[in-house]
């Protein structure tokens, strides 16, 4: 949804798992846009949420795991906020049917998901993507 056309845009997203899982996720955005001849740059805050199945599959530590490795603690994920971060963006049209994307984003863990053993213990709650 473009509330201001072709310079502020909303994005949700959810989505639901059909092997490892069957939770759902859901994602929001809101980038500000704009267009530079072929360039094209957004940029604007994520916030992504998840259902109990979701949180349980990538934050949950079995005790069977705490076992094999001493330094995790059983831990049960609950549902709810998983990250808030930022996604900056640049693409640029070589034609009508052709154009190369490049992003960069910055996710912040939080909540039950920065909680988990994995996370505090092995991870971090920061995580970047080029």
């Amino acid at each position: 949804v473009w509330p201001v056309p072709d310079t502020f845009r909303l994005r949700a997203e959810v989505t639901q798992g059909v092997r490892a899982h069957d939770g759902i996720i859901a994602k929001l955005a809101a980038d500000l846009v704009g267009r530079f001849g072929r360039f094209t740059l957004s940029l604007g805050p994520r916030f992504v949420v998840g259902d109990a199945a979701a949180m349980h599959l990538d934050f949950d530590v079995p005790v069977a795991a705490t076992l094999v490795n001493p330094v995790l603690a059983p831990y049960r994920a609950s549902s709810g906020p998983r990250s808030a971060g930022a996604t900056a963006t640049v693409s640029y049209d070589w034609s009508d049917a052709w154009q190369s994307l490049g992003y960069v984003r910055y996710d912040r863990l939080i909540a039950a998901a920065a909680a988990s053993p994995i996370v505090r213990r092995v991870g971090t709650a920061d995580e970047l993507t080029v």
